[in-house]
């Protein structure tokens, strides 16, 4: 049976802040027990979204656009740990030389 992928429901907010979502919106979305949610409040409405499947989309999203710049993941993690360790040298100055020692 195939599932609906729009559908209206009314939900009520139990005595603890909770709602339950319907079996019909979990099976829709492909979440379950123990899943995170986002939640986004826009303009008085609350939209809940699977947190993986935005995580995601978001990686993607930002390693094409590095890739379209010309910019490997690679080189910014590379460039990311210089940056760090210049930081660490700047604040620590003896704390290279007592790591070696």
């Amino acid at each position: 049976m195939a599932v609906p992928r729009q559908h209206l429901k009314t939900l009520k907010i139990s005595q603890k802040g909770q709602i339950t979502v319907s079996s019909q919106a979990r099976k829709s979305l492909g979440v379950s027990v123990g899943d995170p949610l986002m939640e986004i409040v826009l303009d008085g409405c609350v939209v809940y979204i699977p947190a993986d499947k935005v995580l995601s989309d978001l990686m993607f999203s930002a390693q094409a656009a590095l890739e379209s710049t010309g910019i490997s993941v690679e080189a910014l993690k590379n460039s990311v740990e210089s940056r760090k360790n210049d930081n660490l040298s700047k604040r620590y100055p003896g704390l290279k030389d007592a790591q070696t020692s």
